[in-house]
Parts: C-alpha cells; sequence; structure tokens
C-alpha cells in the first residue's frame, strides 16, 4: 500500500518541480530574501487572494445591463423577455394604482353627499322640533348635529396628519438605505 504526502514537502519532486524551485531560489536571491520569507509571502498573498468576495447588489425592477447580457448569453433573447416582464409589471402596477385612487374618490365624494344629507336631515328635525314647540329638544338635535359634524372633521384632519407623516417617516427610511 503506498502512503500519500501529507504536505508540499513530502511530494516526490519531478524535473518540473526542480525547474520552479531552481527559479524561486534565483528569485530569492535577487530580492535578498530566504526561502522561507518568500513562502511565508506566498501563503500571505494566497490568504488575502482568497479572501477576496464581490459582491453586487441592485435595486428595481430591471437588474444592471451587464448582468442582463449575462442572461442573453445564457439563452438568446432571454433578456428582452425579462425587460418584458418588468413592462407588464409596471403597466399592472400603474392599473391598480389608478383603481385605487379612483376607488378612494368616489368613497370620498359619496361620504361627503351622504354627510350633507344626513346633516341636513338632523338640522331639519331639529327645525321642526323648534317650530313645533320642543325649543330644547329641537336645539339638543341641532347642537349634537354640528357637533358630531365637526368631531368627524377634526378626526379626519388628524388621520390624514397621521398618514402624511408615517409616509414621510417610510421615505426618509427608504432614502436613507438607498444612500448606504
Amino acid at each position: 500500500m503506498e502512503e500519500k504526502p501529507q504536505n508540499d514537502s513530502e511530494k516526490p519532486l519531478d524535473s518540473s518541480d526542480d525547474a520552479e524551485l531552481a527559479g524561486e531560489l534565483a528569485e530569492c536571491e535577487e530580492n535578498d530574501i530566504t526561502p522561507l520569507e518568500r513562502k511565508v509571502e506566498r501563503r500571505v498573498v494566497n490568504v488575502l487572494e482568497t479572501r477576496l468576495q464581490q459582491q453586487l447588489f441592485f435595486q428595481g425592477p430591471l437588474p444592471p445591463p451587464a448582468i442582463l447580457k449575462g442572461y442573453d448569453l445564457v439563452q438568446p433573447g432571454l433578456a428582452s423577455r425579462i425587460v418584458e416582464l418588468a413592462e407588464k409589471q409596471a403597466d399592472h402596477r400603474m392599473i391598480l394604482e389608478k383603481k385605487i385612487v379612483f376607488g378612494d374618490q368616489n368613497k370620498s365624494w359619496t361620504g361627503l353627499i351622504l354627510g350633507f344629507i344626513l346633516s341636513c336631515g338632523v338640522s331639519y328635525g331639529g327645525y321642526a322640533l323648534i317650530m313645533s314647540g320642543h325649543d330644547i329638544a329641537g336645539a339638543a338635535i341641532d347642537i349634537t348635529g354640528i357637533t358630531s359634524l365637526i368631531g368627524t372633521f377634526v378626526y379626519g384632519t388628524n388621520q390624514r396628519k397621521k398618514e402624511r407623516i408615517e409616509k414621510s417617516k417610510l421615505m426618509d427610511n427608504s432614502n436613507s438605505t438607498d444612500d448606504e
């Protein structure tokens, strides 16, 4: 059974190893360093080379052009299909956003119209009570109606303000992560 060498120094030498070793020794003599120092230097360089790492980051629906070109090398036409998918997704997102905005506008107008009708009804009820001799009850209904309208307005204003603050915080956070 043949024993395998455990490290480089135990490997059997052949003629190409002799030539390489002679070249290394000559280089060491020229640079005025010992073969041991040269070996340590090579190990340090090897460690540094193995620790080098490259990271690529991209943000958005499409990778950078160089990566797209790589996709095309893998399968011709793949980059154009990826671009088409991104365009379709963007179109779809815009359609959904339009629907959401339109729906929000409809809800807002519907709420305003129904609120106006309700306040008119409450005011008319209070007025009718006052005209029929029930002054306190009519005044109470009118004051309650007006107070609820004012409360609803103030609540809505505060909610919109909170939403704007939250959105600005989110935008600030996303901008700060983009800068890093």
